[in-house]
């Protein structure tokens, strides 16, 4: 009995893996994935909120997690979360957008997007990650406000110690 066809399916699994984990490396993807996302922000677009069932389609699982979590503990109240973290506002129509970014490390990415939204100038900053082959937002950081992990996890700590 010969190994060879184990061993060929071996292999073409290993590739196809390989070139998911790839595409997911590169800059025009990085660049692309941004822009899809900024695509629903145009005015009347649907944007995906962090505590959407579908939220993992665009942000890394340990930043869902983390939406989660602090939506449980400010449980209605308006806390961290009182403006859309990807276009830093609560109301959008957002144009002219340019995305710069560059590889981090192996599977991730820096890129700051650029844009107008309702004729204010915006900048904001991710840090993505790839996941199974794909970018994902795995933090935010804003103009004064900061990274936003940090701002939920210090959220969350301040209400589970009252």
């Amino acid at each position: 009995m010969s190994r060879l066809p184990g061993l060929t399916l071996l292999l073409v699994s290993g590739l196809f893996i390989g070139c998911a984990t790839a595409h997911a490396q590169d800059k025009p993807s990085v660049d692309a994935f941004l822009h899809s996302v900024y695509g629903r922000y145009k005015s009347g677009g649907k944007p995906i909120a962090p505590t959407d069932a579908d939220a993992a389609s665009i942000y890394a699982p340990a930043l869902v997690k983390l939406f989660l979590a602090d939506e449980k503990a400010v449980n209605g109240e308006v806390g961290v979360l009182e403006a859309d973290p990807i276009c830093a506002c609560q109301d959008f129509d957002i144009r002219s957008v340019r995305i710069s970014s560059h590889q981090s490390a192996p599977g991730r990415s820096d890129a700051t997007a650029r844009f107008n939204n309702l004729g204010t100038a915006t900048v904001v900053r991710f840090e993505l990650v790839a996941v199974d082959g794909n970018w994902r937002i795995a933090d935010i950081d804003e103009d004064g406000v900061g990274l936003l992990s940090k701002a939920l996890k210090d959220e969350i700590a301040a209400i589970a110690a009252q």
